[in-house]
């Protein structure tokens, strides 16, 4: 992937492909660009939020076109930028001849990154098969209870681009932006400069989109192409081997990457971690740990997991991958304030939502348990 510098709304032309929320939010941000859209496609023949896209167009004085059903790359010929939403595939014959063509393709993620290269904000990425979502919920909760300005955005349900139109209504700039992504919206980020990221786990979904689990891992991992601090899942072979060690800068340009780990043995964990550190000339950035019914912080015991909220080891270990990812951008997660709003936070709904325990039965909403992976 190379990054990509700016995108001149004025000179170039536009197509977006796709009208669900995100497609609709891209041309919502083109009018507020006042972009040169040309072209909308969609490939099904009557696609959602036409009367939305139709009031949104009113902002032109020049007619766009709209083209439904099967994609053809002759009606691409003359566009300069293809913005896709997320699902519809890079991977498309269609898309796959407009880039050996030189056209740029890109999704929501890689025009709100280049919107905001002026901000000061830290950027906290979140994607992994299962989790994503109560991370990226659990991390916004904690910074508003910290005090922090904090946008949470993605594709936890708000498109970022409205976000980025919301906060410059505000004229404002959040301390912190932390995004939900998913592998269909890092197959066209290029340009995201993230502070801290995570891959949580890795099993099998989205394979009627991608060849094999590793080719959904390989995209799962561009979320560290340009990332500072890796927060890694010890527990999970395939996280694991996306680590990279720190780049020397005597032998290269780029900064330096450095890495956290999470998981639940602490000896296995501790020693491997402290090996693979000592191999790659760098000290142990730190250890997240579930150990005893306890979150421990390099080795230091911190919260009881009886006072949480949440259930299951899997969301013990979703608290410890949000401390982590807090610890990363310069956030003091060593209080009481911290520990108090963790147990206060009740997770997402649909979530293995704790609903009541009855007769020493514990009654538990799961209802988004939506892959092999979520459900076991």
């Amino acid at each position: 992937m190379e990054l990509i510098n700016s995108i001149d709304f004025n000179q170039q032309r536009f197509a977006v492909i796709g009208l669900g929320d995100t497609g609709t939010s891209i041309i919502n941000y083109l009018c507020y660009q006042h972009a040169n859209l040309i072209k909308i496609f969609d490939t099904r023949l009557s696609p959602p939020n036409m009367d939305k896209v139709n009031e949104l167009l009113k902002c032109y004085n020049h007619p766009i076109s709209l083209h439904f059903g099967d994609l053809d790359f002759e009606q691409l010929r003359d566009i300069d930028v293809i913005i896709i939403s997320p699902g519809v595939s890079i991977y498309e014959p269609v898309l796959k001849l407009a880039l050996k063509h030189n056209k740029q393709v890109v999704g929501d993620i890689e025009l709100f990154a280049l919107a905001i290269k002026s901000w000061q904000s830290k950027i906290i990425g979140i994607t992994g098969s299962n989790g994503k979502t109560t991370v990226t919920t659990l991390i916004g909760y904690l910074a508003k209870k910290l005090g922090i300005t904090a946008m949470v955005a993605g594709n936890i349900g708000t498109p970022v681009l409205d976000s980025y139109i919301e906060y410059r209504g505000k004229n404002q700039i959040p301390d912190l932006i932390i995004l939900e992504l998913s592998s269909f919206q890092l197959e066209t980020t290029y340009s995201l400069q993230i502070d801290a990221a995570t891959v949580l786990n890795i099993s099998e979904d989205h394979l009627d989109r991608y060849r094999d689990l590793l080719e959904y891992a390989y995209v799962k991992a561009n979320i560290f192409n340009n990332c500072k601090t890796q927060i890694l899942n010890y527990d999970d072979i395939i996280v694991r081997s996306m680590s990279r060690h720190n780049v020397s800068k005597s032998t290269s340009s780029k900064s330096e990457q450095k890495q956290l780990w999470f998981g639940m043995d602490n000896t296995k964990l501790s020693k491997s971690s402290s090996q693979s550190c000592k191999e790659s000339g760098n000290q142990l950035s730190g250890q997240f740990l579930l150990s005893q019914g306890w979150l421990n912080i390099n080795n230091e015991p911190v919260l009881d997991c009886s006072r949480l909220q949440l259930v299951g080891t899997h969301n013990y270990l979703n608290c410890l991958a949000s401390l982590a990812l807090l610890d990363a951008v310069g956030i003091n997660i060593m209080n009481d304030e911290v520990y108090r709003a963790l147990c206060e936070f009740q997770g997402v709904p649909h979530r293995m939502q704790k609903v009541l325990v009855h007769k020493g039965i514990m009654f538990i909403e799961d209802s988004k348990g939506t892959n092999v992976g979520a459900v076991v």
